[in-house]
């Protein structure tokens, strides 16, 4: 593909279709923070979620494979008896990974995308059916028609089997398909497979590892911007 330089960095022009991380980059974790810490945990979602990630890593590097919500439960009960947390508090966080909000910049950054022909795919740790709830919940199901999930390829991201799963469904080539996270570790990924992969900023605020940093945005709507030809920010 052609490239438009932004300073010292090259921007894809429009790719042959984009992937969406899910958790965190689509829709947005910061309710379950708040309800841990309501709920009387004596620790916020960032630890959860890192030692799930670390969980889920350490299952993929093994050979071994468990679905998101086991994982997630088990790490949840072991940091609550570590902190002597309610264990009841399990059931009503493992419920509400279902009922996430989008971001509000969600839906106009896939409609935009989506209008421009591009097909959109949802790439994600958790599971297939509770992506497409998600999805089917915030309305974006009209645009993402294709989910990557793990269970598929029983293995977590940033495994390369996972983007290799979304090229395989994207039917073009890897350089041709972009990927678009908020996580560095999913960026990385992605781009260890192949993908072009644009960095949302909006949470890590830095890039936090060593080596090139990826193309960025503040945001969806700028990431949408980035992937069809106009300049990122940073």
């Amino acid at each position: 593909m052609s490239r438009l330089v932004v300073g010292d960095r090259a921007d894809l022009m429009a790719p042959q279709a984009v992937c969406f991380d899910v958790m965190g980059t689509l829709f947005d974790l910061s309710p379950l923070d708040r309800r841990l810490r309501d709920g009387g945990a004596a620790f916020g979602l960032e630890a959860w979620f890192g030692r799930t990630l670390h969980a889920a890593t350490s299952m993929t590097l093994t050979g071994r494979f468990a679905p998101f919500p086991d994982l997630a439960e088990r790490t949840l009960r072991s940091l609550l008896a570590r902190t002597d947390g309610p264990e009841e508090l399990t059931r009503h966080m493992l419920s509400a990974l279902s009922k996430l909000d989008a971001y509000p910049d969600a839906e106009p950054a896939l409609r935009r995308l989506a209008a421009a022909g591009l097909p959109l795919l949802a790439v994600t740790n958790g599971t297939e059916d509770n992506t497409r709830t998600l999805l089917a919940r915030a309305g974006l199901d009209t645009f993402v028609h294709q989910v990557v999930a793990t269970e598929q390829v029983e293995a977590y991201k940033p495994d390369r089997a996972v983007y290799r799963r979304a090229i395989d469904l994207a039917g073009a080539p890897a350089e041709s398909v972009a990927f678009v996270a908020a996580h560095a570790w999913d960026i990385l990924g992605a781009r260890s497979a192949g993908l072009d992969a644009t960095w949302v900023s909006r949470l890590e605020r830095r890039w936090p590892l060593p080596g090139p940093e990826p193309a960025a945005a503040p945001d969806l709507a700028s990431a949408a911007s980035l992937l069809l030809g106009g300049q990122g920010t940073d």
